[in-house]
């Protein structure tokens, strides 16, 4: 029931170049192969390599140097994987209280029926609940920026503002919220739910796999340790 959406706007698509030279100036012309001791990894002697049916084993895919780290790499531009600059960002947060009236809570924190005649203020203090935490979260989470992936850091540059969306005017009330008032908002929704016997489990709740999946996730593992290039 809760979305969120952030949109780059002005975006300028960008090429991604590449190239290398080799400071120990190996060309394609040596081979590596694979090392008979283990913590040698690799050689160029022959003599020193894993024999695979009477030949030196290749080290890596083909013994090319760039299996070691080393060669040169031809300059190339990647016009597809260069990214994007953008000239801001606009996050779009979205939460359906339609969705929220969909949700029933007929019974109390420790399994006892609702009493038939408080089960409609009973669902919407557990309604108001859900909704305090989830803008909660967004609150905190615009306070703490975005860092999205690598080089790709947002920072707020105005105060989170909501908007409710008026049934049958269409019109819209536009609120402030921060941390401080989320957390304010979710305690007092917190205190009204309680007066109904509901609120948030305090046990940790341990999930438990089935068996089979256990078994199935075993077996792949053992497979794999077997046949690690099939794995890969």
């Amino acid at each position: 029931l809760l979305v969120s959406e952030i949109v780059g706007v002005d975006a300028q698509t960008g090429n991604k170049t590449s190239s290398r030279i080799d400071p120990a100036q190996i060309t394609k012309g040596p081979i590596a192969y694979e090392a008979l001791d283990p913590d040698e990894g690799w050689t160029s002697d022959e003599t020193l390599a894993v024999k695979e049916k009477g030949k030196p084993k290749r080290f890596g895919k083909d013994g090319k140097p760039s299996e070691i780290n080393h060669g040169n790499v031809a300059p190339s531009i990647d016009e597809r994987a260069g990214g994007v600059t953008i000239d801001h960002a606009l996050q779009v947060v979205t939460l359906s209280l339609a969705g929220l009236r969909r949700l029933g809570f007929p019974t109390d924190l420790h399994g006892q029926p609702i009493p038939e005649g408080k089960r409609a203020e009973a669902d919407v203090a557990a309604r108001t609940v859900v909704a305090a935490l989830a803008l909660a979260g967004v609150a905190h989470h615009w306070e703490r920026d975005h860092h999205l992936r690598s080089r790709c850091d947002l920072v707020a540059t105005e105060p989170l503002a909501f908007e409710l969306v008026k049934r049958g005017s269409g019109g819209t009330d536009r609120f402030i919220l921060d941390g401080r008032s989320a957390n304010a908002l979710f305690a007092a929704a917190s205190k009204a739910a309680k007066s109904f016997g509901l609120g948030l489990e305090k046990q940790v709740i341990a999930l438990q796999p089935a068996a089979k999946l256990v078994d199935l996730i075993a077996k792949s593992r053992q497979q794999a340790a077997r046949e690690p290039e099939a794995a890969q």
